[in-house]
C-alpha cells in the first residue's frame, strides 16, 4: 500500500513555538471541538488563539467544507498557555484544498460582511434623507411655478382689458 505524504509550509507566525512547520498525512490533527475538549478550553478560545497567531492551525477539507485542524504538538503547549486578552486581526492560513492560497477564517469574512452591510445601510439612510429633501424642494418649486403662472394669467387678463379700453377710447 502506498503512503500519501503531503507537505505544507505554514505562513509566518502561524507555526507553534519550537515545532516543525511541515505536515505529513500520518501526523495526528484535531478539529476545533476535539482540540477544545483535549485542552480543556472553549472553541472560541481556540479561534482567538489562532487569530492571534498563538496557536498553529491548518485548513483542510472536511465533511461540511473547510475546517481548521490543529496538530497534536501544537495542542500540547496549549495546556499552560496564557488565555487571549484582546482581539487581533484574523491571520491568513494555508489551505490544503488549494495549496499556496491564503484564506481568512470564516469569522473574519462574516465580520467584514457585517461591516459592509452597516456601511450600505448608512449610505441608504443618507440617500433616503436626500431624496426626501429633494422631493420637498420640488414641491416648493411647483408651488412657486403655480403662483407665477397664476400671476402671469392675471397680468394677461389685465393687459387684455387695458388693450380693449384703449381701443374703445380711439
Amino acid at each position: 500500500m502506498e503512503t500519501l505524504s503531503m507537505e505544507m509550509q505554514a505562513p509566518p507566525g502561524m507555526e507553534a513555538e519550537g515545532s516543525d512547520c511541515t505536515l505529513s498525512s500520518d501526523e495526528r490533527t484535531y478539529t476545533l471541538p476535539e482540540a477544545a475538549e483535549l485542552a480543556g478550553t472553549s472553541i472560541g478560545t481556540l479561534w482567538t488563539l489562532i487569530r492571534d497567531r498563538r496557536l498553529a492551525a491548518n485548513v483542510k477539507p472536511g465533511s461540511y467544507g473547510l475546517e481548521y485542524r490543529i496538530r497534536a504538538d501544537a495542542l500540547a503547549g496549549l495546556q499552560n498557555a496564557e488565555r487571549p486578552k484582546a482581539p487581533a486581526p484574523a491571520p491568513a492560513v494555508l489551505s490544503e484544498a488549494a495549496p499556496g492560497i491564503a484564506v481568512q477564517p470564516e469569522t473574519s469574512d462574516l465580520q467584514a460582511a457585517r461591516e459592509a452591510a452597516a456601511r450600505a445601510e448608512a449610505r441608504a439612510a443618507e440617500l433616503e434623507r436626500l431624496v426626501t429633501a429633494l422631493e420637498s424642494h420640488i414641491a416648493d418649486l411647483r408651488g412657486q411655478l403655480d403662483s407665477a403662472n397664476d400671476g402671469q394669467t392675471s397680468l394677461r387678463q389685465l393687459l387684455a382689458a387695458l388693450q380693449a379700453q384703449l381701443i374703445r377710447q380711439r
